[in-house]
């Protein structure tokens, strides 16, 4: 078992381990893309969700906000 092997291993069993955590989870394969993950075929997206949209609100009330805000399937930064 090379390196690289036993690092899919260990993600793999991480994400296992944080079903219990599934934002922890979510954002862990995010980060190292294992599993692979696929999109169904009767999906109505077409691809992944690497992001939350920010709430309506959030505009009123931070002033950081971006102007024009990221889409669901713009990758975080972690991941460019």
């Amino acid at each position: 078992m090379g390196e690289s092997d036993a690092l899919d291993q260990i993600n793999g069993q991480s994400w296992i381990a944080l079903m219990t955590r599934p934002f922890e989870g979510w954002v862990n394969q995010r980060r190292t893309n294992i599993p692979i993950l696929t999109v169904p075929s009767e999906s109505i997206t077409t691809g992944l969700i690497y992001r939350w949209d920010y709430p309506t609100r959030e505009s009123s009330v931070n002033p950081n906000l971006p102007q024009t805000s990221p889409t669901t399937d713009t990758k975080l930064w972690f991941q460019k």
